[in-house]
């Protein structure tokens, strides 16, 4: 493998598993017609290919020590992988000896037919703070996302309704999975299917149920009220002051109580 083997890894341990389950924590590697495909199932399925010489047959690799190794493998060097046994041989300057687990020829739907939506820095900067507003308990999976409506985004909890504008816009009801909707990344382009949402971004693609029941469900008549309703001004802040102000108050309480405080 060239010297992107680092970014392969990288790529498909871009979204960390929330919880364990049999075959979250393994990559699949396998390498034929000049590409090394990786692959990951957690929340998020996870598939990268980069250019590669050789043929490796479909193996499956435990995630931490592949990260652990990629990260001491200099940017311009190469990596040799070979299937010795039951075990994987991979060498980059180091050798690394892992035991191999069953791979898995992850399959993800195509984009030939979807229409994308190419993310901008100000969605990324805007829909990463909903996606850390918004409801996160299954109990009400109609709110686990960023709803994409027109050149609106909303997201909702019980305690907080919240919504920003988003310039240039176009469709509606599109709920973004809060993983995805997290790991934004400016250049990416988003495909939002009925039943399965994808990400490609750079040299890796990413794919989540789409959240089917928020299309229905998703409380946009009771946002859409609370905006029209008549507003009067009561108080008038200096932003930074204020942040500031609210930072000192939290590093004295802080530092007089070990309990968790929040202002």
């Amino acid at each position: 493998v060239g010297a992107d083997f680092k970014a392969l890894i990288v790529a498909v341990s871009r979204f960390p598993t929330i919880g364990s389950f049999a075959g979250s924590d393994t990559i699949s590697i396998s390498a034929q017609d000049g590409k090394i495909n990786a692959s990951s199932f957690g929340v998020v399925l996870s598939k990268a290919r980069v250019k590669a010489d050789g043929v490796l047959p479909l193996v499956g690799v435990d995630e931490r020590a592949l990260t652990a190794f990629a990260a001491l493998c200099p940017d311009a060097s190469k990596v040799y992988l070979e299937v010795v046994g039951k075990e994987l041989v991979i060498k980059c300057r180091r050798e690394l000896t892992v035991c191999l687990a069953t791979g898995t020829d992850h399959k993800m739907a195509s984009t030939k037919d979807m229409v994308g939506l190419a993310i901008s820095e100000e969605m990324v900067k805007k829909v990463g703070y909903l996606a850390q507003l918004a409801f996160s308990d299954s109990s009400r999976a109609e709110l686990c996302c960023v709803m994409l409506n027109g050149e609106e985004a909303i997201s909702c909890s019980p305690k907080i309704v919240a919504s920003l504008k988003l310039k240039g816009m176009k469709g509606e009801k599109i709920p973004l999975p809060l993983a995805l909707a997290k790991g934004l990344k400016a250049g990416d382009i988003l495909y939002p299917g009925m039943q399965e949402t994808i990400l490609n971004s750079g040299i890796g693609r990413y794919s989540m149920p789409s959240v089917v029941k928020a299309r229905t469900d998703y409380p946009l008549a009771a946002v859409s009220r609370l905006g029209k309703e008549i507003e009067t001004k009561e108080l008038i802040l200096d932003g930074p002051k204020f942040l500031n102000a609210i930072s000192e108050c939290n590093s004295v309480l802080g530092s007089i109580a070990r309990t968790e405080i929040v202002v």
